[in-house]
């Protein structure tokens, strides 16, 4: 993996954090910030950076964005916990409609994808399910919700905050990597029900345990085991343009990455290799390069990254 670019936002305005990043148009990376409250426009070939939608309940404006996905019909959507809605932005950017998510907040998602009947799956907890999956109508309408949480698991906290993981849509059906164990399902329609697994391996990533989640308790928990909200979990899946499948796991307490390259129907794996950063991967562009993003370990900066992957 080979950095071509990177930022950490505008001089005067730092990424407060990262919650996901999409590829909008050719050569355009649209960058989400729950914390700073925004979306920003970056164009890695320039420099170039700037807000692209604000704090706010106006049409367009939002309060927490997090999770990024490009639209089917070009244009992207952007997961606002904060409106608990989907806001869809049409190809020049422009804010088109927002859709209401019903049956309860997804609570820390970890990602989304629209699929080709304009429905969406969520990835991540609902407020009281701890389900992985939620698939919702093009106008937010929930349908159905599906994959149960690791038997180790026992605390609700826990439960909720670690449902989720990587999603890809596929021109039929979607891909989705569980958060751990390091399993790889392929969805061939939008029914939750119907799933085959393509890749499986519980020693690089093993599942959750309530152990595993919870790190060493600290002085204002009362004593209390504290949740790890950057526990080890995969990030990214994607389709590369030869039809290969890549899994990216991110190890932030351990400083690295692992890149794990599958042939295409997930029987075999090509290579792997860890990379000593840890990105989270978010998105693969029109010609193939990755956006990831990467935290500072000692300032805690975020930075926004292009990546090239290359394959000997």
């Amino acid at each position: 993996m080979v950095e071509l670019y990177a930022t950490g936002g505008n001089p005067a305005e730092p990424f407060g954090t990262i919650g996901g990043m999409v590829e909008a148009t050719a050569g355009t990376i649209v960058i989400s910030d729950d914390v700073n409250k925004a979306l920003y426009r970056w164009e890695p070939g320039s420099g170039r950076i700037a807000r692209l939608a604000r704090d706010g309940r106006g049409p367009g404006e939002m309060q927490a964005p997090v999770s990024l996905a490009r639209r089917p019909d070009g244009g992207f959507v952007v997961y606002d916990v904060g409106h608990n809605a989907l806001l869809l932005f049409r190809t020049d950017l422009t804010h088109e409609r927002t859709a209401r998510v019903q049956g309860g907040m997804v609570s820390n998602p970890k990602s989304i994808a629209i699929l080709g009947d304009g429905s969406f799956v969520i990835s991540g907890g609902r407020l009281r399910d701890p389900r992985h999956l939620h698939h919702y109508s093009p106008t937010g309408q929930w349908i159905e919700s599906s994959g149960e949480p690791a038997a180790g698991i026992t605390s609700s906290m826990a439960r909720i905050q670690s449902a989720g993981g990587a999603l890809r849509a596929l021109p039929q059906g979607f891909l989705f990597s569980y958060g751990a164990p390091l399993r790889i399902s392929r969805f061939p329609s939008n029914i939750l029900a119907r799933s085959s697994v393509l890749v499986e391996d519980g020693q690089i990533l093993p599942e959750f345990t309530e152990a595993s989640l919870n790190g060493s308790p600290e002085p204002r928990s009362g004593g209390s085991p504290v949740f790890l909200w950057w526990h080890d979990r995969t990030t990214g899946v994607f389709v590369l343009p030869d039809g290969r499948i890549l899994n990216v796991i991110t190890r932030y307490h351990s400083g690295d990455s692992v890149w794990d390259l599958y042939s295409s129907d997930g029987r075999r794996r090509l290579a792997r290799t860890i990379v000593p950063r840890a990105y989270y991967a978010w998105d693969i562009t029109t010609d193939g390069r990755i956006v990831a993003s990467r935290r500072d370990p000692d300032t805690d900066e975020h930075f926004a990254t292009v990546l090239e992957l290359r394959i000997r």
